[in-house]
């Protein structure tokens, strides 16, 4: 009997971060495995908290979505599946049962080689930062941990790219959202009048969030000069402070509160937006890799610089960023892009 080789292998990407900008920031990357690897497709290993059935939905590249579920976000007060021997012993089970070829691990966690070569994956290539995680992989080089002021997600998944030969440059990421569910979300709020504008309200962590007293005064100056409307992205959670900003603002039938929807659906409003601003956190990310230009506040993390689209204002602390700051900071921004978007919606 013959046995034919297959043409592709399959490949697996495991991605570590816990939110869902880290993976926004993937997406390319996962495009660019996937053309590598059988059926053009990848398997994506990834946490609960990153909600990759939402918001890759509209991925062409993925062929399966697996949950590694361990050590949550204090705030979720909850164990994971997978804080156990005995969870991982279960994750190994199931990772085996996919018969994966190579997995690329976009981390520098030991454990994450131990998993893949207890899982019987026999090419397995990761950071490498230390000696202890290269122990456990398989597929060199390995990368040198450069000294990075701010965020290093992103450079860290483009330089490990770069060094396995798959890209020669950084790629911006960017999100497919299907067409229908920017209409839906178009035809749902064209009653109200124009330019949209987003605020990004929420944060997985208090001191990366501005006060709400402070985004109701940037909504009555921005009303005030532009007129439009304001759309508070965030999620069930944020409702008290989404109510409280409406309430306190001049202007409280400009300003809407979107609390209730998908990711998706948060995706396809932003599409038809101009500008967003707000927290650094997953709808300040969905909104560049939706094409709409964003200002981020920047009070307790260093900017991000992964899109040309997303600015920052930098500060010691959110309390140090005034509404009238962010309000200049906006419209000087605000004014590059608006033509374009006018073109562009």
């Amino acid at each position: 009997m013959i046995v034919t080789p297959k043409k592709y292998p399959k490949i697996a990407f495991w991605h570590h971060h816990l939110g869902i900008g880290d993976l926004i920031w993937h997406i390319p990357y996962m495009r660019v495995l996937a053309k590598q690897s059988q059926n053009g497709k990848v398997t994506l290993i990834t946490r609960p908290s990153t909600m990759p059935h939402e918001l890759l939905a509209d991925e062409d590249c993925i062929e399966d979505i697996v949950i590694f579920d361990r050590k949550p976000r204090k705030s979720e007060g909850r164990k994971g599946e997978h804080d156990s021997l005995y969870g991982q012993k279960k994750f190994i089970k199931e990772l085996q049962s996919l018969d994966i070829d190579i997995i690329y691990i976009f981390s520098n966690r030991s454990l994450y080689g131990r998993i893949a070569r207890k899982a019987g994956i026999k090419k397995r290539a990761g950071y490498g930062f230390r000696w202890s995680s290269r122990l456990y992989l398989s597929q060199p080089p390995y990368l040198v941990k450069d000294d990075i002021k701010g965020s290093r997600v992103y450079y860290d998944a483009t330089k490990f790219m770069m060094s396995h030969g798959f890209i020669e440059a950084p790629i911006v990421p960017k999100m497919r959202i299907d067409q229908s569910i920017v209409s839906e979300m178009h035809a749902l709020y064209q009653h109200l009048p124009t330019p949209w504008f987003a605020f990004s309200i929420g944060g997985s962590e208090t001191e990366k969030c501005w006060d709400a007293q402070s985004f109701a005064k940037l909504a009555d100056m921005i009303v005030r000069t532009l007129g439009g409307t304001i759309f508070l992205l965030g999620g069930s959670q944020e409702d008290g402070r989404a109510q409280y900003i409406i309430n306190h603002t001049e202007y409280p039938d400009r300003v809407r509160a979107v609390i209730d929807k998908t990711i998706r659906q948060s995706a396809g409003l932003l599409r038809s937006c101009h500008f967003t601003i707000g927290n650094d956190t997953g709808a300040l990310n969905l909104s560049v890799a939706n094409n709409t230009p964003a200002l981020g506040l920047f009070g307790a993390t260093l900017p991000l610089e992964h899109d040309p689209i997303l600015y920052g204002i930098q500060a010691h602390s959110m309390r140090e960023i005034s509404p009238e700051f962010a309000f200049d900071a906006f419209m000087k921004n605000y004014k590059k892009h608006r033509d374009l978007k006018e073109k562009f919606l």
